[in-house]
């Protein structure tokens, strides 16, 4: 599991049940993450960690 920020909360079904997933920074399976990227619930993180680089 990979950790993420979630910008927006959603709720996504998994194996028969519906599951909130809150904001804020959390683990998250790279199922649920393909998820939220998909339809844009994720912080854009590949572009803060860019940013967080150049400053180095």
């Amino acid at each position: 599991m990979a950790q993420v920020t979630v910008k927006t909360p959603f709720i996504m079904r998994i194996g028969g049940e519906n599951v909130l997933f809150k904001k804020g920074t959390q683990e998250l399976t790279q199922q649920v993450i393909e998820h939220a990227e998909k339809h844009g619930f994720l912080t854009n993180q590949k572009a803060a960690e860019k940013a967080d680089t150049k400053g180095e």
